[in-house]
């Protein structure tokens, strides 16, 4: 740790470094001696990768500048085995961003709260102005409802229900892999225990949508209603013998 302070104390020296902050586990008190480092630093202005490289290069084994996997980063092995990821970012941009997502309420396609996140569970290690800690508060608050129903409703439209959804998707890919099979489409639990009314709903919903042959239900003569119900409206039923582990 004393190695990674001095790191923190040279490029905290750094012109265009205004705060430095820890992420992951090593935020929090959950970690050991070989948990990785999670370094985010705030910069006024791009540190040139020649500078990043001869002062990293004094505390690590292993170096690649430059990487873009997430952010702007370098992705580093210290001397001691301990990988060191550090991520180069501007403050006032990444502030918009969690803005945009905690009280503007904007959704996005998986990872919404991440940032936001990541700032409220930061420790901060390096603050010049305080412009950091004033962030963390003022991004300290409830999650927000309307962000929860806006997360939701994007969200819910690429699991199911759309042309390039997930479910569409891998329904597509069971028909192309096998064009000549029977296919069978395996209820999940509660789709048909609830009413007759609900097996039909759900089961035509499985026929259309992921294009199946017919579909299958586990259970004894508390479903023959909803098979009842199912093969009157023309839908091809598969029962179960045996354990029935979706009950």
């Amino acid at each position: 740790m004393i190695m990674v302070e001095r790191l923190f104390e040279e490029l905290a020296g750094l012109e265009a470094v205004e705060a430095i902050a820890l992420g992951g586990s090593r935020a929090g008190s959950h970690y050991d001696e070989k948990s990785d480092y999670d370094v985010y630093l705030y910069v006024t202005a791009p540190v040139p990768e020649a500078v990043r490289r001869e002062i990293l290069s004094s505390y690590c084994s292993r170096m690649e500048i430059g990487n873009a996997f997430w952010e702007a980063e370098d992705n580093c092995t210290l001397t001691s085995g301990v990988d060191i990821d550090i991520l180069y970012r501007n403050l006032d941009d990444f502030t918009r961003d969690v803005a945009s997502v905690v009280e503007d309420f904007q959704a996005r396609n998986g990872y919404t709260t991440c940032m936001w996140h990541n700032l409220r569970t930061c420790k901060i290690v390096y603050d010049r102005d305080g412009r950091l800690a004033a962030a963390k508060r003022r991004f300290d608050v409830p999650y927000p409802e309307p962000l929860r129903a806006a997360i939701i409703g994007r969200n819910m439209r690429l699991l199911s229900g759309s042309l390039p959804s997930y479910d569409a998707q891998i329904a597509k890919a069971v028909r192309r892999g096998a064009p000549h099979c029977f296919i069978m489409g395996d209820m999940p639990y509660m789709t048909y225990q609830c009413s007759p009314e609900e097996a039909v709903k759900n089961a035509s919903r499985y026929m259309i949508e992921a294009d199946m042959d017919c579909v299958k239900m586990e259970g004894g003569l508390e479903i023959v209603p909803a098979i009842e119900a199912c093969t009157k409206a023309a839908i091809p039923v598969i029962g179960h013998t045996g354990l029935t582990p979706q009950s």
